[in-house]
């Protein structure tokens, strides 16, 4: 009985290991979020609580997340130029 349970359990991570993690419900990859999609999440008013007077965002968090869209902008060039470099090569 034993045996019969270390096999299955070897079977199973053969099975994992071997699989190749698709689950069908990708759909095609993107490659820039429309306006709309943007504009849904991103917001230069105040995340308040209820009954709290709106307002908007202080011009240093208006900075910082120009700052950190332009560090994310950045990453993402260099990461581009790096995947075209390995695959050139290979």
């Amino acid at each position: 009985m034993e045996l019969a349970f270390k096999g299955l359990i070897f079977v199973a991570l053969i099975a994992t290991a071997l699989g190749s993690g698709d689950l069908g419900d990708f759909g095609k990859a993107q490659e820039k979020l429309s306006e709309d999609v943007i504009a849904t999440y991103y917001t230069e008013d105040k995340v308040v609580g209820r009954d709290m007077p709106e307002g908007q965002c202080s011009e240093r968090v208006l900075r910082q997340r120009q700052k950190t869209m332009d560090n994310v902008r950045e990453f993402a060039q260099r990461f581009q130029i790096q995947l075209k470099r390995h695959f050139k090569f290979q």
